[in-house]
């Protein structure tokens, strides 16, 4: 469900609108020199899956999970 938030700053009226979309998760793999990374998928689980599969093949344990999502500004004028 979409939202927004109207926020008044010394110059104008704004609102940060965030649209109905999904946030798109991604992993990338700690280990020094890897450069390992997973899909970027809106479903978190799979990329959970990417990175056991990456532990299983390789013994690197440790990820950075980065979430996406989109919001849009808009002045009220």
């Amino acid at each position: 469900m979409p939202s927004s938030e109207t926020v008044e700053t010394a110059e104008a009226i704004e609102t940060v609108e965030i649209p109905d979309t999904d946030v798109t998760l991604e992993a990338e793999c700690l280990t020094y020199e890897c450069g390992w990374q997973a899909n970027p998928s809106t479903d978190g689980a799979a990329v959970d899956v990417e990175c056991m599969c990456h532990t299983g093949r390789t013994g690197h344990a440790g990820f950075q999970r980065l979430c996406t999502s989109f919001a849009l500004v808009v002045r009220n004028e």
